[in-house]
């Protein structure tokens, strides 16, 4: 009878080594992951930059303009030089968008009334 309970003990703790090694594990590559992806998040280009420098001298649209097939876009590309990613995966969306639409803003000019 020792003998079984101690091949119990040793299994008990080799799946608690076993789980333990494998948060960690899990612990790493998220880290891992995190750093990535701010780094990739981060980056600009030298024509993403270009675009959000065009947008501020860019005269100011009507705000009453129809919306066409060219101004859609041109938004996309926009969003997409302010760092979204249509492609990308949907883990951080709409958190992406949203932050992507903010630093448009803040290089576009606000439309004129007439």
């Amino acid at each position: 009878m020792p003998a079984r309970t101690a091949r119990t003990v040793t299994t008990g703790s080799l799946n608690r080594l076993n789980m333990t090694t494998a948060f960690q594990a899990l612990i790493l590559a998220a880290s891992a992951f995190a750093a990535l992806h701010v780094q990739t998040a981060h980056a600009e280009t030298a024509a993403q930059r270009q675009t959000l420098a065009a947008l501020k001298l860019s005269k100011p649209q009507p705000c009453n303009a129809p919306v066409t097939h060219a101004s859609l876009e041109r938004e996309l590309a926009n969003l997409e030089a302010a760092g979204f990613n249509p492609a990308g995966n949907d883990n951080d969306y709409p958190q992406n968008l949203e932050r992507a639409e903010r630093i448009v803003a803040a290089h576009t000019p606000p439309c004129t009334m007439g």
